[in-house]
């Protein structure tokens, strides 16, 4: 079994800097385009900012709360679409903001789906628009899968978490997962998805992370063509990952056989060191040998 997942941050320029509808209609077909394709179960769309109903085909549901209530997180909107072929949503949608208070910003949508073709398999897709104080938006997101016991269970983070890797000391993902209390199993690539601005595209901000599954595969998608005259700044390079879950028919020990841990950056780098290390003894310990026989 697996699961695709799309992350993408359109940013609200696309939809309030053009006068006409240039760069909202290449999005919306950029959208439908990317979701069928690639045949995504789950995407996390943020500031998805149509200002008119929009369908990506039958097959995909939308859940939006926020454009019936655009002021409840400051116009901060959050779209989830999923695989209506494939998933079953179970229980009610939860919509919030991750800066509550007198100014809430920065939303969040949570909704849990069961698997129309794999018995007994569920995962709570999380959906959400970090401020750039992480770890208020962590400890926001943290006290909701607390409070409601959903970390012993499958769950899915697609966000765009305004945290770059130099943004922490340790390894991002596990930061990440260890602040909502939950044990890093896959996650994505550290690829710059942020932003079309003056700054340009260096910051990492876009992630999916789960923890479940047994690998994950990851790569940027590219941009559609936008006319000269069509503003798209600050917009994010979507990111697009498959996770591979071990196969429920199998018996236990099979898949604790699939199941690998998360093995971070800095984890590669360290056993890259020990092999560079090793191979500079192995010269070394050849070059004392000939130059003993000579």
């Amino acid at each position: 079994m697996n699961i695709t997942a799309l992350q993408y941050n359109v940013h609200w320029e696309c939809f309030v800097k053009n006068k006409d509808d240039c760069c909202q209609n290449i999005i919306n077909d950029f959208i439908e385009t990317t979701l069928s394709e690639n045949k995504v179960d789950f995407a996390n769309i943020i500031m998805l900012e149509n200002n008119k109903v929009v369908s990506y085909g039958k097959k995909y549901t939308i859940l939006n709360q926020f454009h019936n209530n655009p002021q409840m997180c400051s116009r901060d909107i959050t779209t989830m679409i999923y695989n209506n072929t494939k998933w079953i949503p179970i229980g009610k949608t939860i919509y919030g903001c991750l800066v509550p208070g007198d100014k809430p910003d920065r939303s969040y949508i949570v909704q849990k789906f069961q698997s129309k073709s794999t018995k007994n398999f569920d995962v709570l897709v999380i959906g959400a628009h970090f401020s750039h104080d992480k770890d208020q938006s962590l400890s926001v997101l943290k006290d909701i899968i607390s409070k409601n016991k959903w970390n012993t269970g499958n769950i899915l983070l697609i966000a765009d978490t305004n945290i770059d890797v130099k943004d922490v000391q340790e390894d991002k993902n596990i930061y990440i997962m260890d602040n909502l209390g939950l044990k890093l199993k896959v996650g994505s690539k550290y690829d710059k998805t942020c932003c079309y601005d003056e700054k340009g595209i260096v910051f990492t901000y876009d992630s999916i992370l789960g923890n479940f599954g047994s690998k994950m595969t990851t790569n940027t998608l590219q941009l559609p063509n936008f006319p000269l005259n069509c503003s798209f700044e600050t917009m994010h390079i979507p990111l697009l990952a498959t996770i591979f879950v071990a196969d429920n028919s199998k018996s236990p020990k099979s898949q604790l056989n699939d199941e690998s841990e998360y093995i971070s950056s800095s984890e590669v780098n360290y056993i890259l060191i020990i092999v560079i290390i090793l191979l500079i003894i192995i010269f070394m310990f050849m070059i004392a040998k000939l130059v003993k026989h000579t």
